[in-house]
């Protein structure tokens, strides 16, 4: 059967292809990586952690330049770093990409990692983690 012209509007996604800038392999496949679901004033979109290959669970970030030519590269970050994780959560707030849990076992005497995790995304990228709430005393 020929390929009938197909209307647009009612398939709305298209394709582009991500610019690889640096010698690191693809980010991708990835299972469980937190993405910020809206992307920063500049089109920036953040990719943390998750599984690839189904074998190997990371704690890497990349940027994805949305609002550019789609470059995607790995951002170099802090010692203070989320470790490699799965299945966890982000938000990007303003300038702070959040990052909280997921599974972060490695062995299955572990503990689960229970630090709410921020990055500057106007700074050179450092990761740091929130402080805990006895530091700010008695605020509400």
């Amino acid at each position: 059967m020929p390929q009938q012209n197909v209307n647009a509007s009612l398939y709305p996604w298209s394709q582009r292809r991500l610019t690889f800038t640096s010698n690191v392999p693809s980010p991708f496949p990835r299972y469980g990586a937190a993405v910020n679901s809206i992307s920063s004033k500049e089109g920036d979109i953040y990719i943390m952690g998750g599984l690839i290959n189904s074998s190997t669970v990371k704690g890497d970030l990349w940027i994805i330049e949305a609002g550019g030519n789609l470059a995607c590269y790995p951002l170099a970050t802090g010692a203070e770093a989320p470790g490699p994780r799965v299945g966890h959560a982000s938000l990007l707030v303003g300038n702070a990409f959040i990052v909280y849990g997921g599974d972060t076992k490695i062995d299955e005497t572990d503990v689960l990692d229970e630090t709410l995790y921020l990055l500057n995304t106007c700074t050179t990228f450092h990761l740091s983690t929130l402080p805990t709430p006895a530091i700010f005393g008695d605020v509400c």
